[in-house]
């Protein structure tokens, strides 16, 4: 499929994605289609593409008024004006309606994904994934918005909607106007992607974060979802190996007595305790280790810099296929300490 096939596209699968899809995908789908092409397991999934963002606006009407409100804001200096606005341009995207082929479309699609899981009302992520025309390299801070363990298909379409809306936060506008973007010319693409039922997860960086040693993979690991490392809940357990040899180096086991999951009892993620037996028992095997570390070479190699990377081992799969990626992006600090990229912001 050409570029500007895709471009007229409101869903694209990830593996018909790379990374030359950004201004279409964002830089989460763009990168997760490219993992994808070089044969990375990642859990499967689709992105409401740019252009769906687009048809939305233009349908519902909204687009005008919503760009009026944020003109407004360049000259706003209190911030409880600039949250004002942002509430209420959140607000008229929410309660606006996709029209009926749209919706109908992403309904299709995740139906289709519920098919490939074999699963009604399976469980995705859904994730935004910001894009600009002719600024690849703009950061979107405050507009990475994630909701776990969604299903239905209303659920969807609600969280799609406010994956929009999050690109309007009071954070991301103010950033937008002191890094003089165009309010205009950013959009939202969504990932939906379906859950992984972590046993284990966390992150892995292709250079030592801490020393930036280059001949180093650091991995970190807990029970349960990753978004417990991610946002410093738990001290992970943590792996240094080495990038020659792939022999582990070091090995922390943190005492893990709470870990994020799906309560079923409440239909929310909370945290929940992690039983004594399992609290200082290490999250990830040898084995799991040495595939990670060779999904890392193979991630860091493809990309040519230092890579971060967001993984989960699924607790009913078998293995090695029960190991997924389920992001990676850039490194922001080393790449740019050592030259390999020019500035934290060219990190997708």
């Amino acid at each position: 499929m050409s570029s500007f096939e895709k471009s007229k596209k409101n869903i694209l699968w990830f593996e018909e994605i790379n990374k030359d899809d950004l201004n279409i995908v964002g830089g989460k789908g763009a990168n997760l289609g490219e993992l994808v092409s070089i044969g990375v397991r990642v859990p499967e999934g689709f992105v409401v593409t740019s252009t769906a963002f687009k048809e939305f606006m233009r349908e519902s009407g909204i687009w005008d008024e919503l760009q009026t409100l944020l003109d407004k804001t360049k000259n706003i200096t209190k911030v409880s004006e600039i949250q004002e606005t942002a509430k209420r341009i959140q607000n008229m995207i929410i309660s606006a309606h996709l029209n009926k082929d749209l919706e109908r479309e992403i309904i299709e699609a995740y139906e289709k994904l519920c098919e490939i899981k074999n699963e009604k009302n399976t469980k995705v992520a859904i994730r935004s994934s910001a894009t600009a025309e002719d600024l690849p390299s703009a950061s979107f801070a405050g507009m990475q918005d994630t909701y776990l363990y969604v299903s239905t298909p209303e659920s969807v379409i609600e969280h799609v909607k406010k994956c929009w809306a999050s690109l309007y936060t009071p954070r991301a506008i103010v950033y937008r106007n002191q890094m003089d973007i165009p309010h205009r010319n950013v959009y939202m693409a969504v990932v939906v992607q379906a859950m992984v039922r972590s046993k284990a997860a966390g992150v892995m960086f292709t250079v030592n974060p801490i020393t930036g040693n280059e001949n180093e993979i650091v991995i970190e690991g807990t029970w349960g979802l990753g978004e417990a490392v991610v946002s410093g809940r738990v001290i992970p357990d943590h792996f240094v190996v080495d990038k020659n040899t792939k022999k582990v180096l070091k090995k922390q086991l943190a005492e893990k007595d709470i870990r994020m999951d799906w309560d079923p009892s409440t239909g929310t993620v909370k945290e929940l305790p992690v039983f004594p037996q399992f609290r200082k028992r290490p999250s990830l095997s040898t084995a799991e280790i040495e595939v990670l570390v060779d999904y890392a070479l193979k991630i860091e190699k493809h990309y040519g810099i230092f890579m971060d990377i967001e993984w989960a081992i699924d607790k009913y799969e078998g293995f090695p296929e029960k190991i997924k990626i389920v992001q990676a992006r850039a490194e922001t600090v080393w790449n740019v300490k050592k030259g390999k990229l020019e500035t934290s912001e060219s990190a997708v």
